[in-house]
């Protein structure tokens, strides 16, 4: 499809591991040790989430997202908007299994989609995600 921006074309918005650098606590840090081919959080405490965040292009809506891990861990897909601070949970998974969304998620100017990773070992990798668009 034609490249709308950097990773973005008029069917997918890819995500490099880097981006899911917000950790959930200030208990661990993210690093890499593939040179950025994957990141890991640096200690496991139950409950660790390391978070991604996008805009989706004005006029294209969301049909599927996939993260990729070395793990089939709970993903969660939320939105937000620029306007405040709180976030809705609009789908959920797994990784490595693409997560349809039944309702497509229609793109709102301002608000914005987060990809939520859910760690269940120190050993976790993200190696990034993509998100399936289409024009509405």
């Amino acid at each position: 499809g034609e490249n709308l921006a950097p990773g973005v074309t008029s069917t997918e918005i890819y995500i490099s591991p880097d981006r899911f650098i917000t950790p959930s606590t200030a208990n661990f840090t993210m690093y890499s040790r593939d040179n950025l081919g994957s990141i890991q959080q640096s200690a496991y405490i139950r409950g660790n989430k390391a978070f991604a965040a996008t805009f989706i292009p004005i006029g294209y809506k969301i049909t599927h997202v996939l993260v990729s891990s070395n793990q089939n861990r709970v993903v969660e897909v939320l939105r937000c908007t620029t306007l405040n601070d709180t976030t809705t949970t609009i789908y959920s998974g797994s990784a490595n299994t693409p997560i349809p969304f039944g309702t497509p998620y229609v793109s709102v100017l301002g608000e914005y989609i987060i990809l939520e990773f859910n760690f269940a070992a120190s050993s976790d990798e993200i190696r990034g995600a993509k998100i399936t668009i289409a024009a509405v």
